[in-house]
């Protein structure tokens, strides 16, 4: 049997472990293959993520899958530094994982710089400013949803955002603009209703 042949069988099964939930063993199947094959940063990325699901099942909350997802993604972004998903990936593990915001916010910069035109991973990296530590500037999170909203013009969650954003920096024209575009968007679904009562909360202060 080829190299090629053996790695889609364990593979296979590995994936199948997966769908059960079982990230145990399919980081087991991960690992065989890794022995059996030598290192592969796609492997090395499989393997984070096998560890990054057990952290974040709250069944599974011993500290050292969190430690093995970063290790383990961090092997395969050092093998290949130029995929921006990996950094993001990454930056999305230092944020959820170990609370490490500043870490999170250099591989989303980095996630960013190598592919700026992924709105998600623009409006997600956004979230790093809610968070005291500040690791990201108002305008540069501004900048972001800006970028965002080019992207993806007709995604009133960007546009809700920015406008939250632009609100907070003193710009009420603008974030009424954006706003209005993305209430004559939305569909009428309960998610919409905290976007909704930032938007209330908002015109209430400026008018006092």
């Amino acid at each position: 049997m080829s190299h090629h042949k053996e790695l889609l069988k364990l593979l296979i099964q590995a994936y199948e472990h997966q769908q059960q939930k079982d990230n145990r063993e399919a980081l087991v199947l991960y690992h065989k293959a890794v022995e059996r094959f030598g290192a592969n940063p796609h492997l090395f990325v499989a393997i984070a993520l096998c560890h990054y699901r057990l952290t974040v099942d709250s069944r599974e909350s011993e500290p050292d899958h969190g430690r093995e997802a970063i290790s383990w993604m961090s092997q395969a972004v050092t093998m290949e530094p130029n995929r921006g998903a990996w950094h993001y990936l990454l930056g999305e593990m230092y944020q959820i994982i170990m609370n490490d915001y500043e870490h999170a916010a250099q591989e989303f910069r980095r996630a960013i710089e190598l592919n700026p035109h992924n709105a998600q991973e623009l409006f997600n990296a956004a979230s790093l400013y809610e968070y005291p530590e500040k690791v990201v500037t108002l305008e540069e999170v501004i900048g972001w949803l800006e970028h965002a909203t080019e992207v993806a013009p007709q995604d009133p969650h960007c546009r809700f955002r920015l406008g939250e954003f632009y609100h907070r920096a003193g710009r009420s024209s603008e974030a009424e603009e954006e706003w209005i575009v993305a209430l004559s968007w939305c569909s009428q679904t309960p998610y919409y209703q905290g976007f909704i009562g930032t938007i209330r909360e908002a015109i209430e202060t400026d008018e006092e």
